[in-house]
Parts: C-alpha cells; sequence; structure tokens
C-alpha cells in the first residue's frame, strides 16, 4: 500500500503543473510589426506607434518593465536586402516610462520602414 503511493506521488505532483502559455511561454512581451506600423500578432503589448520614417514605439503593459529586461529586435524575412534594427528602452521619442522600447529600422545606413519582431524576456 505505501510502494502504490508512493509510486503515485510524482503523477499528482505532475498532473498539478500549470502549462506554460502556448503564445511566447517564455517572454514577457512579444509583438509582429509590418513596415506600416501594424500589429500582427502580439502579448503584453499594449499598441505600437510608428513616429517617423523607421522609428516605432512599441508600447508594453504596465506590469512589464523594458527597463528592467533586455529586448530584442530581430527584422522579418521580408525586409529589404541591406536592413538594419536597434533597440532603446530609454527614448525621448515614446515618452517617459520603463514599459517602452523604441525600435529603429533602416537600410543601408538610412531610415527606412521595416517588418520586425521584438521579445522582451
Amino acid at each position: 500500500m505505501i510502494i502504490a503511493a508512493a509510486a503515485m506521488a510524482p503523477v499528482l505532483a505532475l498532473t498539478g503543473t500549470a502549462l506554460a502559455d502556448p503564445v511566447a511561454p517564455y517572454a514577457q512581451a512579444v509583438v509582429r510589426v509590418t513596415k506600416t506600423g501594424a500589429v500582427v500578432s502580439s502579448k503584453g503589448v499594449i499598441k505600437v506607434t510608428r513616429v517617423n520614417v523607421g522609428k516605432y514605439c512599441i508600447y508594453l503593459d504596465r506590469r512589464i518593465s523594458a527597463a528592467r529586461s533586455v529586448p530584442i529586435a530581430t527584422l522579418q524575412a521580408g525586409a529589404d536586402r541591406g536592413s538594419e534594427i536597434y533597440a532603446s528602452t530609454d527614448s525621448i521619442y515614446c515618452g517617459a516610462g520603463s514599459n517602452t522600447v523604441l525600435v529603429y529600422t533602416g537600410t543601408n545606413g538610412q531610415a527606412a520602414n521595416q517588418p520586425f519582431f521584438v521579445q522582451v524576456p
């Protein structure tokens, strides 16, 4: 009887474990953005605005501090050849607050609108 109870214990412990969120389970926030600044899909993101050519502000849920993380920005496959991307958590373009990420995109050293992904781990 004791052996049977011990054998069942791991099963009970496993069934009580919560599953990770299937949408970006290990990220606080993620977003897929088009060249125009439209959000294709997201998690933990309130809105995205294109403030100028190649400059996008990503506004995160108020509970997420981008300033306490290291945001990762990546160009999508549809970006022009020779494109680059940069991310910053300290920006005058996006207003005061620790829950914003500024993304710069460009091509050949000039500001240009490009599609991208951002993850805030």
